[in-house]
């Protein structure tokens, strides 16, 4: 939180912030962050997705990232590399994103 603060509530730390309150329960809190980058300029689809993922609605998080796809998001570069989407590697959507980008998909088991 005071990450955020310092860094003038930037849509980068605002994502990370509701990523995390989303995994300790703090729905509400994060709800309101993602309201908040949902109507901010700026703010790229996958910080979005960010949060769905912490909030674990893969589904709505994989809307997201269709939408970083779309919009040819710099960001999905390391979509596979970044930890913070690690609980969708088993989704065949996510699957297929991965390839869509030209990233080697992850190998289950």
């Amino acid at each position: 939180e005071k990450a955020a603060e310092l860094a003038r509530r930037s849509t980068a730390t605002l994502s990370s912030l509701g990523y995390a309150l989303g995994r300790v329960g703090r729905r509400t809190e994060a709800g309101k962050l993602l309201r908040e980058l949902q109507h901010r300029a700026g703010a790229e689809p996958e910080e979005v997705a960010m949060i769905y993922v912490g909030l674990g609605d893969k589904a709505k998080a994989l809307q997201w990232l269709e939408r970083a796809y779309q919009s040819h998001s710099k960001g999905l570069l390391l979509l596979r590399a970044d930890p913070w989407y690690r609980p969708l590697g088993s989704e065949a959507r996510y699957q297929k994103l991965l390839r869509k980008i030209g990233l080697p998909a992850i190998a289950s088991g």
